[in-house]
């Protein structure tokens, strides 16, 4: 775009996603800048007043697009990503909706710094190709969520696989490994004495809690069970590393099994 003469200065692409802890994906291009950059966006965000207060609200509900020039002395700074855009020299705001197949919309946003900022051709012509943008966009966004869905219900390595085309069915390969389960104490007690949108925000966070510190010790989380976590620290070289998977599995808790043996079914 910038080749082709648009006065871009930033571009914004949020697209939404199947991750259960995420809402959308926010990829950030500035021309200053030395890569794109990615942000998730989780469905608690979408609680939060900066959220609401946001173009990015309204054209999620479907109210259409928006434009702002903002170097015009009236021009309506009503949202707060305007006022900081405005003290970055700023000078034109778009905002577009970017709708998918299956009607899902996202959205794509420019920014411009040139006096004027955009003209009405250069809109124009970036309207025009927006349906053929949204077409590799969606192409891209369907990998993202069918890998997303795959390491969510099977794990990242079965997910992996189940992507490569390596798993049909009788498949089955050995898995050396560190088991490791836990669930959360007093969990029935609890159910019972806080309310239903409590108990699920208590559980909620323990799962973060849980999983974030199993992943971030090299660990995977095979599934959810009720109020319980089922994980494994893969044994890449059993005879040799054993103690040291055991130990990431550790982590201040009692490691309940080592084990070895075929594991059969779709983690493959």
């Amino acid at each position: 775009m910038i080749t082709a003469g648009f006065p871009l200065w930033r571009l914004r692409l949020l697209i939404r996603t199947l991750n259960p802890l995420l809402f959308a994906l926010i990829y950030t291009w500035q021309r200053d800048g030395d890569e794109v950059t990615v942000f998730g966006v989780s469905h608690e965000n979408l609680k939060a007043e900066q959220y609401r207060d946001s173009p990015f609200a309204m054209v999620i509900n479907g109210e259409g697009g928006v434009r702002r020039r903002l170097a015009d002395p009236d021009a309506r700074i009503e949202f707060p990503i305007l006022e900081d855009l405005v003290a970055e020299g700023a000078t034109d705001y778009v905002v577009m909706p970017l709708r998918f197949s299956d009607g899902q919309l996202n959205i794509f946003t420019l920014v411009s710094d040139r006096p004027g900022g955009f003209s009405a051709e250069a809109l124009g012509q970036i309207y025009e190709f927006l349906a053929t943008l949204s077409r590799l966009f969606e192409a891209h966004a369907l990998r993202l969520s069918s890998a997303t869905l795959l390491r969510t219900y099977l794990g990242s390595d079965a997910g992996r696989r189940v992507m490569e085309g390596l798993v049909k069915r009788g498949d089955g390969t050995d898995i050396h490994a560190a088991i490791w389960i836990t669930d959360l104490r007093d969990s029935n007690s609890l159910a019972a004495s806080l309310s239903r949108d409590d108990y699920l925000t208590l559980l909620n966070r323990y799962f973060d809690s849980v999983a974030g510190a199993v992943l971030d010790h090299g660990g995977e989380v095979l599934k959810f069970i009720g109020d319980s976590v089922l994980a494994i620290f893969a044994i890449d070289e059993p005879d040799q590393k054993e103690p040291e998977a055991c130990a990431r599995a550790d982590g201040g808790n009692r490691i309940i099994t080592a084990h070895r043996g075929p594991q059969r079914g779709a983690r493959g």
